[in-house]
């Protein structure tokens, strides 16, 4: 029940796309117009914004619906000793991702390791524009994927199954996610492997402490790293 659940929030960002085209287009913007907005620093962080709070108003309404707790899902009372895990767990994910990549480069030298990942927030200038993608990229994102991912998906297959394979599913359904499918480019195999990676390392966290939070706080520090390298 709560993979399912967790499966049927991938869909919020689709209804929240198609719900702002909609409110767009009664403003009377053309739909070039809609999509040259949408692609702004502005849209897009309007559009994650809209996104994060549609899933959790679903996913609150859902828990008190069937009468389950935030514990259940990972998030639990936040105990210091989660800092340890998120310093452990980030050396440990990079330590892996290296090493993976660098199986894979020798392995399948044809699969293009160089393609870069398209984020979505070209050039930001000024403080605003740069805390809106810090927030759109470090803070927003985590929380989405950590809940539904590492929150609802695991805990589900979790309770059905042994934690390799749970931990697989749901690390491939996370990759998945990060291929860029769809978009008109050679899928993104660095990100896919980057992602699965992580969550491996996610899933193991959250089996190990019982939460989310110290998940969380990998993810963020992760997602930091690329914020400040990138901008």
């Amino acid at each position: 029940m709560l993979y399912g659940f967790g499966v049927a929030l991938l869909g919020v960002q689709i209804a929240v796309g198609v719900l702002l085209g909609l409110i767009l287009g009664l403003l009377g913007m053309s739909p070039s117009e809609i999509g040259h907005w949408t692609s702004t620093i502005y849209g897009q962080f309007i559009f994650t914004g809209a996104a994060e709070i549609m899933m959790f108003s679903a996913i609150i309404l859902y828990l008190r619906r069937h009468k389950i707790s935030l514990a259940t899902i990972g998030l639990n009372r936040f105990r210091a000793k989660y800092f340890m895990y998120v310093l452990l767990g980030t050396v440990a994910y990079f330590l892996m991702y290296f090493l993976v990549v660098s199986l894979v480069a020798a392995f399948v030298p044809s699969l293009n390791l160089q393609q870069e990942q398209n984020i979505g927030f070209n050039n930001p200038s000024g403080v605003l524009q740069l805390a809106m993608v810090f927030i759109s990229l470090v803070v927003l994102p985590p929380i989405a994927e950590e809940t539904v991912f590492r929150g609802f998906m695991y805990t589900g297959l979790r309770s059905k199954l042994t934690f390799p394979i749970a931990a697989i599913i749901t690390s491939v359904l996370f990759a998945i996610g990060h291929l860029q499918i769809g978009q008109g480019t050679p899928l993104l195999w660095v990100a896919g492997i980057d992602t699965f990676v992580l969550s491996m390392v996610l899933c193991y966290i959250r089996e190990k402490t019982g939460s989310i939070w110290p998940t969380l706080g990998i993810h963020m520090v992760k997602n930091l790293i690329a914020f400040v390298f990138l901008y």
